[in-house]
């Protein structure tokens, strides 16, 4: 359906107000009502039940990625657009990024993701995301940001620039994130409560370190995995964090392409998988002492 002057004239206007999404200040996205005949990439409901975000995406030479929320009845209540600019560690501009529907200049080219919904359904978190060729970073994400779904105001939630890695507690509670910016490297808790914030670091972490790879565990709420990783060393550290204490420990090293991480177990032990011959590993995280139990086959399921 074509569009009215006017009504065109507003959009176009907010896109450019949205634009400075790096600057920390308060936006609001835009109010659209006719949804789109797109077929979403990835489509997340709200802990009520009450709205979903739906995140498209368009051809890699054409910017057209966005995320749509839309109420219970269907109709688009917000559209947050791709645009603006994300700043590297030093405040300096990295990427620009097209308005929505023109052409993208030069490499690479990051998306905007949808992160997850606030429990009380009340705010929509979502960020940008680089893919990488070849080895992908720890740190490969940036701005996060969140959507008041009744007013559509958005601000930024971490202060700061260049890549970054974060991840929520499964309650909420917490907010855990590390930047490229921060020398020397540390990993930051802030509680979100209250915007109360704790520092760890290590000696070991140098300024070239990478330091991301979040994960829960979901047999213990208070203990959380994280990945090192630098090109100096070429191994991976595998550290687990205790977010009642603070306390860190080393469990594992590994050269980057002789495991991979697969899973938590319930006994609150990490399982790794070998290359090439899928050889199964599992280190308990309280006596960290690698424990070979087999090797994975693939099995069809009727």
């Amino acid at each position: 359906m074509r569009q009215s002057p006017t009504k065109k004239f507003f959009l176009i206007l907010a896109c450019f107000l949205y634009s400075c999404t790096n600057q920390n200040i308060e936006k609001t996205a835009i109010s659209l009502q006719s949804p789109s005949n797109e077929k979403a990439e990835e489509v997340i409901y709200s802990p009520d039940g009450l709205w979903v975000a739906k995140r498209f995406i368009g051809q890699s030479s054409i910017n057209l990625d966005r995320i749509e929320i839309q109420n219970i009845s269907g109709s688009v209540v917000w559209n947050i657009p791709f645009e603006g600019v994300i700043l590297e560690a030093d405040g300096e501009v990295w990427v620009e990024i097209p308005k929505q529907g023109e052409e993208w200049k030069g490499e690479p080219n990051p998306s905007i993701y949808i992160f997850e919904w606030s429990h009380d359904s009340q705010y929509l978190y979502f960020n940008y995301r680089l893919f990488a060729d070849g080895y992908q970073p720890l740190m490969d994400k940036y701005d996060l940001q969140r959507i008041n779904v009744t007013t559509g105001v958005i601000e930024k939630v971490l202060s700061g620039t260049g890549r970054m890695d974060f991840m929520f507690s499964p309650n909420q509670e917490y907010l855990v994130f590390t930047r490229r910016q921060d020398v020397p490297r540390q990993i930051i808790i802030r509680k979100t409560s209250d915007g109360t914030e704790q520092s760890i670091s290590s000696p070991e972490w140098d300024k070239d370190a990478e330091i991301g790879g979040f994960d829960w565990s979901p047999y213990q709420n208070n203990i959380l995995r994280f990945l090192t990783f630098s090109e100096d060393w070429e191994q991976i550290q595998v550290y687990t964090l205790d977010i009642q204490d603070t306390s860190i420990q080393l469990n594992y090293e590994f050269w980057r392409d002789e495991f991979y991480l697969d899973s938590w177990t319930p006994n609150n032990a990490l399982r790794y998988i070998t290359f090439p011959a899928k050889e199964i590993t599992e280190i308990n995280i309280a006596m960290p002492t690698p424990n070979i139990i087999g090797t994975a086959t693939l099995t069809s399921t009727p």
